[in-house]
Parts: C-alpha cells; sequence; structure tokens
C-alpha cells in the first residue's frame, strides 16, 4: 500500500511540470547579471505564454543553464526545458531553484 502511495505521489509531481521542446534562438543578459534565453516556441502554462525563459540574476546554476542554452543554439539542437514559476515580469517563465526547473540538450 505505500509503495502504491508512494508512485501516485511521483506520479502527481511529475504532472505538474510542463516540459516543451524548441530551438534556442538567442541568449541575453540585463545589466542586474539576469539572463534570458529566446525560443522558437512559446511556452504555454497557466499564468504564463511567452518565448522568453528568464533567469534571475542570483540562480546558482544560471551560468549551467546559460551554457546548455548556448551550446544548443550553436549546434542547431533543440533543448528540453521546463519551469518551475510564471513570476517573472510580464508573466514570462522564471527558472526556479527546484526541481520544477531544468534545462537538457537533446540529441
Amino acid at each position: 500500500m505505500v509503495k502504491l502511495h508512494v508512485m501516485v505521489g511521483l506520479w502527481f509531481v511529475s504532472m505538474q511540470a510542463y516540459s516543451l521542446e524548441a530551438h534556442v534562438l538567442y541568449t541575453g543578459t540585463w545589466g542586474n547579471g539576469g539572463v534570458f534565453i529566446q525560443l522558437d516556441t512559446t511556452y504555454e502554462l497557466s499564468g504564463c505564454s511567452s518565448p522568453e525563459i528568464w533567469i534571475a540574476a542570483n540562480h546558482p546554476a544560471k551560468k549551467e543553464i546559460l551554457s546548455v542554452a548556448i551550446a544548443a543554439s550553436a549546434a542547431g539542437k533543440q533543448v528540453g526545458i521546463s519551469v518551475g514559476s510564471c513570476s517573472a515580469p510580464g508573466g514570462r517563465p522564471l527558472f526556479t531553484e527546484d526541481t520544477d526547473s531544468h534545462i537538457y540538450l537533446k540529441g
């Protein structure tokens, strides 16, 4: 019975994040150190709808996230991306500091 609850709980958690596969058109930065990733597809999630993903200046994995995005752009490959929030200015998707946010290079 406990195993069933854990499996159902993990399935419920995995359904919370919306994952998108897209090409990175370009990346950029602001003077405050924050960065953004512009995708060729709009990230659609309740509360936000934008092709621009924001990463806060103080995000601990900012450089790693940006590295994956730049590598994908340079290679013409897609990324798989998921964000944990739509709380960036203008309701844009925001990379959070938890496992709801991730990015990976598609092979």
